[in-house]
């Protein structure tokens, strides 16, 4: 068992971030070889985006492979109240948060998803970085 750590997960274009204002869905990380995974999000909360976090879990053997087709395909994750607490609302003020997901059932692939509802700006960043380690701590 070892560790794994992507910090520029979210990326359009080779830039580090997406826009605040579109919706975005973030490429499947192993889970199944780790404890937990967990998300850290930081969000420029000009332009009053608001939007929903979430969370896909799957089964599928290697969803980012050219080939992949969808056995099982994405299945969404509860999110806690906690977690939806932090759901962006029309803040202006910068949003940094840390997610920790230990999906149960187990699942082999999870995925971090932003759902846009309105407000935002193209030119502000939502920037996320996802970490796991062996056990139940992050990396």
């Amino acid at each position: 068992m070892g560790s794994f750590s992507r910090q520029a997960y979210a990326q359009t274009s080779g830039v580090e971030g997406v826009a605040t204002n579109a919706s975005w869905v973030g490429p499947w990380v192993p889970c199944n070889r780790y404890g937990g995974v967990g998300f850290q999000v930081v969000m420029t909360g000009t332009g009053a985006p608001v939007g929903t976090w979430g969370a896909d879990v799957t089964d599928d053997e290697n969803p980012n492979g050219s080939s992949y087709v969808a056995s099982l395909g994405a299945t969404p994750l509860t999110l806690t109240s906690a977690m939806s607490a932090q759901n962006p609302a029309g803040d202006s003020a910068n949003i940094n948060f840390l997610f920790s997901f230990d999906p149960v059932p187990p699942a082999k692939w999870i995925r971090f998803k932003y759902t846009a509802t309105s407000g935002g700006s193209a030119s502000k960043l939502l920037k996320v970085g996802a970490a796991a380690r062996s056990g139940n701590a992050l990396a």
